[in-house]
């Protein structure tokens, strides 16, 4: 007669089955950790790409706020209008109406101050008198748009300042400035 697996034999069986248990809870815990360390990666590259495209912004907005107190400025200003000349998404495309100021590196920005696609800016007057609208769009180095330029991969961020115009006796103001949450593209 035959007899089945003995004590000891049993007790190493059991132990295996928990050991493979261990196992399996220890690897299911590393792949939770390494998609938490990935999703943490993937937000603090949005937060710089972010912080790039905010730094380009601002630089286009700083450059055409300064041109409004130049004797002749390099970008063409617009006159009042309804809807406001920034709200329409074709002057923003290359090749679009006129209005938008295209910066160049190394001459409107210093040489590699601003990486990727060249920062933008559109400067219109207000409907109240000596008062301009100044919106400015910056990209990240990685921004890539599409046909409409609508991005599709990287960051753009879009500022506004309104700005009291330089007169006889002051220099250039800028009233409010906010950062545009709903842009046209």
């Amino acid at each position: 007669m035959r007899r089945g697996p003995s004590r000891r034999a049993r007790q190493r069986g059991i132990t295996l089955v928990i050991a493979l248990l261990m196992l399996m809870i220890i690897g299911l815990a590393s792949v939770g950790v390494m998609h938490n360390v990935r999703q943490g990666e993937q937000v603090a590259q949005a937060g710089r790409l972010r912080a790039q495209a905010a730094v380009a912004a601002q630089a286009a907005l700083d450059f055409c706020v300064a041109q409004l107190s130049q004797p002749t400025p390099v970008m063409a200003v617009l006159p009042a209008s309804q809807p406001e000349a920034w709200t329409d998404a074709s002057r923003w495309r290359e090749g679009g109406p006129p209005g938008v100021y295209r910066l160049r590196a190394g001459t409107d920005l210093a040489a590699g101050t601003v990486p990727g696609p060249q920062p933008q800016c559109l400067a219109e007057q207000d409907p109240l008198d000596g008062l301009y609208r100044v919106t400015a769009r910056g990209f990240s180095a990685d921004f890539i748009a599409d046909a409409q330029g609508h991005g599709r991969a990287g960051a753009q961020v879009w500022l506004q300042a309104e700005v009291l115009a330089p007169g006889p006796e002051r220099a250039v103001l800028r009233r409010t400035w906010l950062q545009l949450l709903v842009p046209p593209l």
